[in-house]
């Protein structure tokens, strides 16, 4: 324990700060994504969301999560060439802008560029902490300073479903505003708190970085273990982001949450879909520590296929039963 304590102290200023601007952002970006989002593209317009069918919901939301998981590659040599806080801004304005006009927009194509430009906002935003953190740990803190970031993504998509839980039923209207508060709060930290970490400064060009970055993804793909292992990954993620894309369509349509309420004690409607959405970083808050011991006794590559076989378990009670507590242990 006074092994870990003399560790938390050799974190400079910038990690925790860095950590703070993690949480508000997460915290946006979850509230709004994780359940509420495809709730408001597929949910009947006489409740005031879209009335998006699910084809249409599936290309704003696949075309975005492409963008926003593909576009680091180049924004990373943006930050890395023009300075992190000024990238940061530019990603802070370009959420709050996208927020809100994802709030007022209602046809498929003017919400499929505004979710585009939230994805961009991502996508400049994603190298950023991530690249400080390991800026500002070596190799004896980086462990531990990576622990405490993955822990405070995880902490910030709780607390932001959680809230959007309690108001978007209410307004849909109130989740857009809470995130676009959430993100502005990180001004405060970036203007006031937020050090620029040493960079290491290139003498090549911003075209020559990027091309270095893919000529090396190149060369990367022609192994083909590294092919067969991204293969398995990407469908591993595929099903699991149905969490995010299908899951609350299939809560909000087939599964009676009123009656999970009652059992608890609660009135009816206290529990939302975006309730149960919200706890799965719950779980992984409250696991983590005890899924990191185990896996640490076992090869990587059992490790992977253990989570694979888990995720399969979990998606089969989520999505082939309509109890609400089944769905919860799935």
């Amino acid at each position: 324990m006074s092994s870990f304590i003399s560790t938390l102290k050799k974190f400079p200023k910038v990690f925790w700060v860095s950590n703070v601007i993690e949480l508000f952002e997460r915290w946006a970006w979850y509230g709004f994504y994780n359940g509420f989002f495809a709730l408001y593209l597929t949910s009947a317009k006489e409740d005031g969301a879209l009335g998006f069918t699910n084809v249409e919901k599936g290309v704003i939301m696949g075309t975005g999560s492409m963008i926003l998981y593909f576009l680091p590659v180049i924004t990373g040599a943006i930050a890395d060439r023009v300075g992190y806080k000024k990238v940061l801004i530019l990603s802070f304005t370009t959420y709050i802008l996208s927020f809100f006009m994802l709030s007022r927009f209602e046809s498929f194509e003017l919400i499929f560029a505004a979710f585009i430009c939230l994805a961009v906002a991502g996508a400049l935003f994603k190298p950023i902490v991530s690249g400080t953190v390991a800026r500002v740990t070596s190799s004896e803190t980086s462990s531990v300073g990576f622990g405490i970031f993955y822990m405070i993504v995880n902490v910030g998509g709780f607390i932001g479903p959680f809230i959007s839980s309690l108001v978007y039923k209410n307004s849909w209207n109130n989740v857009f505003l809470i995130s676009i508060g959430a993100m502005a709060l990180n001004y405060l930290f970036v203007f006031f708190l937020y050090k620029e970490p040493a960079v290491e400064k290139s003498d090549k060009s911003f075209i020559q970085n990027v091309g270095i970055a893919f000529r090396n993804i190149g060369v990367t793909l022609t192994d083909w273990r590294y092919l067969l292992f991204l293969l398995i990954i990407g469908v591993f993620w595929s099903a699991y982001n149905q969490f995010y894309y299908s899951f609350p369509v299939f809560i909000d349509s087939w599964v009676n949450l009123d009656k999970m309420a009652v059992g608890l004690g609660l009135e009816a409607g206290k529990i939302t879909t975006v309730t149960i959405t919200s706890l799965a970083s719950f779980f992984i808050i409250f696991l983590q520590l005890v899924i990191s011991s185990l896996t640490t006794r076992l090869r990587p590559l059992n490790s992977i296929m253990t989570g694979i076989f888990v995720l399969a378990i979990g998606l089969a009670f989520m999505f082939t039963n309509v109890n609400p507590w089944m769905i919860v242990f799935g």
